[in-house]
Formats: structure tokens, C-alpha cells, sequence
């Protein structure tokens, strides 16, 4: 049983790394956005004129952000929950709370997934290009096939370390202690 938690705390921890990555690319995709808005933006008030290809360019990098940071959001525990009644149930129901509703999102973004492989293949088939600049659209649209790809294995991840969590008697570990204190040492309020 120890193995196995060791084995699912890597894979976490190297989804983990992953994630960083992802999010360093999202990052540099709104620093690019904030300097092409800024200088359209200028060149509009001083030339008269925008960058012609701010909207388009904007929209691509905006695919970007969104979906490189979801990874790294879900594994540092920033992503939106409700939290209603998960403070009175007991320690064993939360967990079992946690990893149903981990398993429930990854059906849900197995079907995101399916979807938006589909719509990029077409894309690619038909040779799908971006209107004034005429980029190829189909890589720019699978940043979300491949990040929410990515998710659901973090999310598979956490749901094994979660499993062993439960079977062990432990409380499930939150996110950003479980990186930071791999033998669950630090109480969970």
C-alpha cells in the first residue's frame, strides 16, 4: 500500500511540474497580451491607427491563458468549489466527497476532451486560418485538447493519492501542503 502512495505522490508531483510549465507559457501569453494592448492601444491615440491585428492575436493568446493555467490552478488548489457542507461532514466522507467529485470531472472533461480533439482535427482537415493574418488556427486550438488532457491526469493523480489517503486512514492532504509536506504532517483545518 506505501508503494502505491509513493508511486501516485510522484506522478502528482511530476504533473506538478508540468503544471509550472504550463503556467509559465501562460504567462508569458499575458505578457505578450498586455504589450500588444498597450502599444495598439498608444499607436490608435498617437498614430491614429491600431495594430490591425490586435483582436485576432489578442483572442489566441487569451486560448492560451485560459487553458495553460487550469492545470497549475487545480494544483495549487485555486480552483473554484463550494465548500458548503464540506467542513461538517467527517474526515472519511469528505474524502470520498473529494474523490467522487475528482472522478466526476474527469467523465465531464473526458467529453470536453473528445470534443475539442474533434473540432481541432477538423480544423487541420479543412486547413482553418485566422482571417487577416491567416494563421493556421488548428495548433492554437489544440492548447485546450492538450491542456484539458493534462488536467484530467492531474486530476487522476490526485484521485489516487487521495484513495490511498482514505484507505490508510489519513486525511485527504490539500494541494498545496501535500507538495510541500509529502508525509501529511501539517494538520488539514
Amino acid at each position: 500500500m506505501e508503494t502505491f502512495g509513493r508511486i501516485a505522490d510522484r506522478v502528482e508531483k511530476f504533473l506538478a511540474a508540468i503544471g509550472t510549465i504550463k503556467n509559465l507559457v501562460a504567462s508569458l501569453a499575458v505578457a505578450a497580451a498586455a504589450v500588444l494592448l498597450v502599444t495598439s492601444s498608444v499607436q490608435r491615440y498617437v498614430i491614429g491607427s491600431p495594430i490591425p491585428i490586435t483582436q485576432e492575436v489578442g483572442s489566441l493568446l487569451f486560448v492560451v491563458i485560459a487553458f495553460m493555467s487550469a492545470t497549475d490552478g487545480f494544483l495549487s488548489d485555486r480552483q473554484i468549489r463550494v465548500e458548503l457542507l464540506w467542513h461538517v461532514l467527517p474526515q472519511r466522507v469528505q474524502g470520498w466527497a473529494l474523490i467522487a467529485g475528482h472522478a466526476f470531472a474527469i467523465a465531464v472533461l473526458s467529453i470536453v476532451l473528445w470534443e475539442t480533439w474533434r473540432f481541432t482535427k477538423l480544423s487541420f482537415e479543412l486547413g482553418s486560418r485566422s482571417l487577416i493574418m491567416e494563421f493556421a488556427l488548428w495548433p492554437w486550438m489544440a492548447v485546450i485538447p492538450l491542456s484539458v488532457g493534462i488536467l484530467m491526469l492531474a486530476m487522476a493523480a490526485r484521485v489516487l493519492v487521495d484513495v490511498h489517503a482514505v484507505l490508510t486512514g489519513r486525511p485527504v492532504r490539500m494541494t498545496q501542503r501535500r507538495l510541500a509536506d509529502p508525509d501529511n504532517k501539517i494538520p488539514v483545518s
